[in-house]
């Protein structure tokens, strides 16, 4: 569907993903250059070193982010740069019949499971998304 970038300091916070399961998967791992890492660092604001550094990345090379963070989302929207939530991916997904409703759905399941801010009224907004 699109090439996924990750930024190699972003993933080094992921511990459930490593740079083989990235690569397994077809993430490409990005390694930022020393201007990227400089200007990340000295930049302020309500977003992390890591955010700050993936807004850099997608300006220059003119992607979108895919991200839950709300600060992250802000930062996008003040710099008008494509932002996409996590589950509106999915729905993305099964717009273009990559993957079913019913998959989506029982992937949000999971998700919320572990992520207390997948709430119920998420999952149900999600679920009228995807026409269930």
């Amino acid at each position: 569907v699109a090439t996924l970038y990750i930024p190699s300091p972003v993933l080094d916070e992921v511990q459930q993903l490593s740079e083989k399961d990235a690569f397994d998967l077809g993430i490409v791992v990005v390694e930022p250059d020393l201007n990227q890492l400089f200007e990340a660092q000295e930049s302020d604001g309500p977003t992390s070193f890591q955010d700050r550094l993936c807004l850099i990345l997608v300006r220059q090379e003119g992607w979108g982010i895919l991200t839950n963070d709300k600060a992250l989302r802000k930062a996008c929207e003040d710099e008008g740069i494509s932002c996409v939530w996590g589950l509106e991916a999915m729905a993305i997904l099964v717009e273009g019949k990559y993957i079913t409703s019913a998959r989506a759905m029982a992937t949000a399941k999971k998700i919320s499971q572990i992520n207390p801010f997948i709430t119920g009224d998420i999952l149900t907004r999600f679920q009228e998304r995807l026409g269930q």
